[in-house]
Parts: structure tokens; C-alpha cells; sequence
């Protein structure tokens, strides 16, 4: 399904659309320079997802309009494109304004939002005898073979990283920071464990 958004009522008649099913949306302004730019790579993810077996929808939605749909979400600037699931935003696309690129975002959001579910105690035995696999993401700046291996990354920048161990039976909390390790002592505080 291809939905634009060129009146008041589209824009409310998208929203409650926006709640069935998985959608990539491009938000843009007639305006835009960087928007006109891009119409040529955007037709062929168009194109990609026009057809109605597809599972993803595809819709555009004009700046003017935009406050005009039940829950605006929030643009920074245009064009920007997000992925919406049962009507919940689930990314926001940062690449380079490529249709193979995109067209890679919005189904690799699409295959995580069937995949992904919470793990709380009640389903974690079923979860665990049933043959369901996992899907992990990392952070953008993760080593790529790492990723591709499901192996825990290891970061460039570290800097901001705050170690917390946990002592034996005192249960003192030390926290480690790199400014404090250089000839200061180590700042530790007692905390209660349930």
C-alpha cells in the first residue's frame, strides 16, 4: 500500500492506518532542496514495496500536514524517514539517502519487530525449550566482523565506561571511574541488596 498525505484529512485518515502493520514513512517539504534530491532513489523503494503482497506500506507525508495527524511525531529536519510498527516508531533512518540502503533499513526493522519480544520470568522456560532464535543489535560504531559473528563487540571509546562490581557478603558497591583511579582513592558506597 502507497499512502500520501497531501490534505488535513489524509492526515488523519493515516493515522489510524499507521496503526496496522509495518510502515516506512518519508516526512519531507516541498521546499526542500535535499527532499527534491532524493525522489528519484525514494520511487524505487517505492517501487520495492509497492506491491500488495508486501508487508512493509510505504507513505509520504508532507510538512504542512503534519500536525494534522493524531500524534506528530517529532521532526528535526527533512527529509527523514522512520519506520513505524503497529504505530509505534521503531527507527529512525540515519544512512545515506540510497534505495538499497533504505530498502535494507525497512526490512531489517520489519524481520526485528516480528522477532523481537520481552523476556520476563514467565515466558523465559518457553522461550528457552521452544526453537526461537535472537536477534541482537549493536551500537553503529561496533566492529562490523564482530557483528556478523553474533560476538559481543568491543568498543573504540571506552572513556565514558563506569564499572560497577559487587563485593562477596559486605555488598559494597564500588564504582571505578578512569580520573579516579590516577593516585585518588576509590569512591565506594554502601548499598542494600534485596
Amino acid at each position: 500500500m502507497h499512502f500520501k498525505v497531501l490534505s488535513t484529512r489524509d492526515a488523519t485518515n493515516f493515522s489510524n492506518k499507521l496503526g496496522q502493520g509495518n510502515w516506512i514513512v518519508l516526512f519531507y517539504s516541498n521546499s526542500c532542496g535535499h527532499c527534491h534530491q532524493m525522489k528519484p532513489e525514494w520511487a524505487n523503494v517505492v517501487k520495492k514495496f509497492k506491491s500488495p503482497s508486501s508487508n512493509i506500506h510505504i507513505a509520504e507525508v508532507e510538512s504542512s500536514y503534519l500536525n494534522s495527524m493524531r500524534k506528530p511525531p517529532q521532526i528535526m529536519g527533512y527529509p527523514t524517514i522512520k519506520f513505524y510498527n503497529q504505530g509505534r516508531i521503531g527507527a529512525e533512518y540515519k544512512g545515506e539517502r540510497l534505495a538499497d540502503q533504505m530498502i535494507n533499513f525497512a526490512m531489517s526493522n520489519s524481520n526485528s519487530s516480528k522477532s523481537n519480544s520481552l523476556i520476563n520470568s514467565k515466558n523465559a522456560n518457553t522461550l528457552n525449550n521452544s526453537n526461537n532464535s535472537m536477534r541482537f543489535k549493536f551500537p553503529s560504531f561496533a566492529n562490523p566482523q564482530l557483528i556478523a559473528s553474533h560476538a559481543m563487540p568491543r568498543f573504540n571509546r571506552i572513556s565514558n565506561f563506569k564499572p560497577i562490581v559487587i563485593t562477596g557478603k559486605s555488598r559494597t558497591l564500588v564504582k571505578k571511574r578512569k580520573s579516579q583511579t590516577k593516585g585518588k582513592k576509590i569512591k565506594k558506597s554502601k548499598i542494600r541488596v534485596k
